[in-house]
């Protein structure tokens, strides 16, 4: 299992402008009352949601239960889905906004879940789950109801992080079934999967936890030496024009990229 999924230092930009619009736009700026949701201790230690505002004011702590990790917001603002492993294993949960109506929506038998995604319309999620004995991309109604796998991969790591493009129109992720970890995309039915990464030199053979930008143009990533170090990078939508962003001297990590609203950022 890759280094990235027991970091929780996932961050996601909202704007609260967005609220009750059904899919990601481009805008001029983000809005005054952005939210960024993460992951971070709480008194006692423990891993809890929270979220803030751009400028580190007004934080909040939403969850109280522990263990949490990779929040997402859903594209219309009034929700979170997040993953907790207290008590028990790695299950997705779902929350408002402000952190009330907590339910958990995936549950055992059925191995780990984690990593959720929203649909642009908010109707399903895509996870990550190790029930076959590793990680696969399922998707699944935004109730938990409905699974169905995606991604059938031999290779040890299997397939994960997935992300949605704007409108839905394909799911953004990672294998290793090329035999490193690389960025793909595929239909929402798990078909027509597409290489979009290749090895790139000695320092950057492994790529991962894509995320596509508001405007469905770019897609920023992850890429170095699996549970080692690497950079955020940034690329266009079919793999072109790929490019470093952060320059962090090994052995410290530069990962986990998230864009702002307007897609400036």
């Amino acid at each position: 299992m890759s280094h990235r999924f027991l970091s929780i230092a996932v961050v996601i930009l909202l704007a609260a402008s967005a609220i009750g619009a059904r899919r990601r736009v481009v805008r001029p700026s983000p809005a005054p009352s952005a939210l960024v949701v993460y992951v971070g201790p709480d008194a006692n230690g423990q891993a809890q949601v929270f979220t803030i505002t751009p400028d580190g004011s007004n934080k909040r702590q939403l969850t109280l239960m522990g263990g949490c990790a990779y929040p997402a917001w859903s594209h219309d603002g009034s929700q979170i889905a997040f993953t907790s492993g207290s008590p028990g294993t790695p299950e997705i949960w779902i929350m408002n906004r402000d952190g009330g109506n907590q339910r958990q929506i995936t549950f055992p038998p059925g191995g780990q879940n984690f990593v959720p995604a929203w649909s642009p319309d908010g109707a399903r999620i895509a996870f990550s789950s190790v029930r076959t004995g590793h990680p696969e991309i399922w998707v699944m109604n935004s109730d938990g109801s409905n699974q169905q796998q995606l991604t059938m991969t031999s290779t040890p790591n299997g397939s994960n992080a997935p992300f949605w493009y704007p409108g839905g129109s394909r799911i953004a992720f990672a294998s290793d079934r090329s035999g490193t970890t690389q960025v793909y995309s595929m239909q929402p039915d798990g078909s027509d999967a597409r290489q979009l990464t290749t090895p790139n030199g000695a320092q950057f053979p492994d790529s991962n936890v894509p995320v596509v930008s508001p405007d469905g143009a770019k897609i920023a990533f992850w890429s170095g030496i699996e549970r080692q170090y690497g950079q955020v990078w940034v690329m266009n939508i079919d793999g072109t024009n790929r490019r470093a962003l952060s320059d962090c001297p090994p052995p410290t990590n530069c990962d986990n990229p998230a864009w702002s609203p307007d897609g400036r950022q």
